[in-house]
C-alpha cells in the first residue's frame, strides 16, 4: 500500500476512535451522586411490664315505657345518678350504646303487665385501681344496673350462665407505650452510635417501628392468650386498643424497636470531639 494511503487510513482511524470515545463518555457518564443522607438500621429488644390502672364494672341500665321518650327520660335520670356516684369515687362513667326495642304484641304474655317499649343503656364505670369492686357493684345495682357484662343487651339473659362484671384496664396506654419506647432508646443511645456525643446521637435516631408481645394473661373474657400490639409503624405512632385483664397483676411483655440512625459526617465527628473535650 502506498505510504500516503497508509497515513490517511491511520488518521481516519484516530478520528473515529476519538469521536467514539467522546460519544461513549456522554452516553455512559454517571451523574454525580446527590447529597442524600445515608442511614443505618438497628433493632432493639427488651423486657418490661405494664400494670393495669383502672377497675372497670360493665353492664347496663334498662327502662320500660309506654312511650319511647318516657324511657329515655328515665334512663337519663339513672345515668345522672350513676355518674355522680362514680365521679365521687374518683372514677369515670363511659356511656356506650343505647339500645331500643319494642315487644311483639303477638308474642307478649297476656298474664304479665309489660310496657311495649324497652331501652338499655350500656355502661362501663371506671374506678381507681384501689377501689373495692364488691362495694362498687352493689351500689351500681342499687342505682338501677340490671344488665351485666360487656354484651349487656335488651334480653337480660344469654346463653352464658355466668358473665364477668368486673375487669381491669390500662388507661392512657398510648402515652405509656410511647414513653416506654423513648426511655429505652435513650438508655441504648450510646450503643446505637458510640462514636458520637450523646446529644448528637439523639438527634440522629428515629423510631421507625415498635411493637410489644405480652406473655399469656387472662383477658376480660376469661381466655388466656398472649397479645401483640403495634405501637409505631413507618415512623407514625398508632392508636392502640387498651389491654384488659381479669386480674390487676402486672403483665410481662417483650418490646421490639426498629430505629434508623443517620450516618456520621466529618462535621458531626468534629463537633462530637469538641463537645467531649469541653
Amino acid at each position: 500500500m502506498h505510504p500516503l494511503a497508509i497515513a490517511k487510513c491511520l488518521i481516519f482511524c484516530f478520528l473515529v476512535a476519538n469521536s467514539f470515545s467522546s460519544f461513549a463518555e456522554k452516553i455512559l457518564a454517571i451523574p454525580a451522586t446527590p447529597n442524600i443522607p445515608a442511614y443505618d438500621f438497628h433493632s432493639l429488644t427488651c423486657g418490661d411490664q405494664l400494670l393495669p390502672n383502672r377497675l372497670v364494672i360493665s353492664g347496663g341500665d334498662s327502662a320500660e315505657s309506654i312511650r319511647p321518650k318516657d324511657g329515655s327520660d328515665q334512663l337519663d335520670e339513672q345515668m345522672a345518678a350513676i355518674r355522680a356516684y362514680v365521679e365521687s369515687k374518683g372514677g369515670n362513667l363511659l356511656e356506650k350504646e343505647r339500645l331500643r326495642a319494642t315487644r311483639n304484641p303477638e308474642k307478649a304474655n297476656d298474664a304479665q303487665t309489660k310496657f311495649p317499649f324497652i331501652q338499655v343503656q350500656r355502661i362501663e364505670a371506671e374506678f381507681p385501681l384501689a377501689a373495692n369492686a364488691d362495694d362498687a357493684i352493689e351500689k351500681l345495682l342499687k342505682l338501677g344496673m340490671d344488665r351485666y357484662g360487656k354484651d349487656a343487651g335488651i334480653d337480660a339473659y344469654s346463653r352464658r350462665e355466668y358473665k364477668n362484671l368486673s375487669f381491669y384496664r390500662i388507661t392512657k396506654q398510648d402515652a405509656m407505650l410511647n414513653d416506654l419506647v423513648l426511655r429505652y432508646i435513650q438508655k441504648e443511645v450510646q450503643k446505637i452510635c458510640p462514636q458520637d456525643n450523646k446529644a448528637i446521637c439523639k438527634g440522629k435516631v428515629n423510631a421507625q417501628s415498635a411493637s410489644i408481645q405480652t406473655e399469656p394473661f387472662s383477658n376480660r373474657d376469661g381466655y388466656k392468650n398472649a397479645q401483640h400490639i403495634s405501637i409505631i409503624e413507618n415512623g407514625t405512632q398508632l392508636n392502640t386498643d387498651a389491654i384488659e385483664s381479669l386480674g390487676s397483676q402486672s403483665i410481662n411483655l417483650r418490646l421490639t424497636i426498629g430505629v434508623t440512625v443517620a450516618r456520621s459526617t466529618a462535621t458531626d465527628a468534629d463537633v462530637s470531639v469538641k463537645k467531649s473535650a469541653e
